[in-house]
């Protein structure tokens, strides 16, 4: 009896150690996985020098800022376009007598619908 407590004990303590070590080991791992993947990231990088990096980053980063303002001024006018298509409905609603102003709206919007494609 004694002899099996003896090897349940010593199995129970080499078991702590293992685990012991593969907490310390991934603690370790996590705490160096930082610097393995900046490490990585200069490597594969290094063939261009920085500056070249951040210049063709700018660049596209302008690019995409062009695109976007075309893209807003197209929807700005758009906007303005639907607002007064809407101003010359209310007015024709209250007044019942703006046909004149429901025409030039019509081929207002009609000319911007055609221009915008």
């Amino acid at each position: 009896m004694e002899n099996i407590d003896v090897v349940i004990k010593a199995v129970l303590a080499i078991c702590g150690v293992i685990v012991t070590i593969g907490g310390a080991t991934a603690v370790i791992s996590r705490w160096l996985s930082p610097y393995k993947t900046l490490k990585k990231r200069v490597e594969e990088k290094a063939d261009k020098s920085e500056i070249e990096t951040f210049k063709d980053e700018l660049e596209r980063l302008k690019r995409y800022q062009t695109d976007d303002h075309d893209r807003l001024k197209g929807v700005e006018k758009g906007n303005n376009e639907i607002c007064k298509c809407m101003l010359s409905l209310i007015d024709h609603e209250l007044t019942g007598n703006s046909i004149d102003k429901l025409r030039k709206s019509k081929e207002e919007m009609q000319n911007y619908l055609i221009e915008r494609k």
